[in-house]
């Protein structure tokens, strides 16, 4: 019985590490949103004064950076 036990715990240890070392550590971002409902949506908070204008500066700078397409501005 307790060669069973030993057994099972060893199976599973094995099995679990086996999951880890498959895992693809990559990591991908995608957009639940579009580029211009962020900007929307920026744009909001900085009339409802609840971020200030530097903040939105950056923000709509790192949004517009991490866009796919470029703008000629």
């Amino acid at each position: 019985m307790n060669l069973i036990k030993v057994s099972s715990i060893f199976f599973t240890i094995a099995i679990l590490s086996g999951c880890a070392i498959a895992n693809d550590p990559s990591v991908h971002h995608t957009r639940s949103t579009t580029v211009g409902q962020e900007l929307i949506d920026l744009q909001k908070a900085k009339d409802n004064n609840i971020i200030t204008d530097e903040e939105f500066e950056e923000t709509k700078s790192d949004i517009l950076k991490s866009s796919t397409f470029k703008l000629d501005l």
